[in-house]
């Protein structure tokens, strides 16, 4: 495609220039994707802090 199609049909230009800085939904996806699992990480921690906590109460009953 030539630059001056682009600069003969604006509105398709401005889409572009929108299009570039826009983070797009593959992009948006990924970002979402690692929130999540970091967030289970983090439950994941817990849940493992939470059996130490157990495990070493029920050693020091018995």
């Amino acid at each position: 495609m030539d630059r001056t199609f682009l600069y003969r049909h604006r509105d398709l230009l401005a889409l572009i220039h929108t299009a570039e800085c826009a983070p797009s939904r593959l992009e948006q996806q990924t970002v979402d994707l690692k929130a999540a699992l970091e967030e289970r990480g983090a439950e994941l921690e817990a849940g493992r802090d939470a059996n130490r906590q157990l495990t070493r109460a029920l050693n020091q009953r018995a």
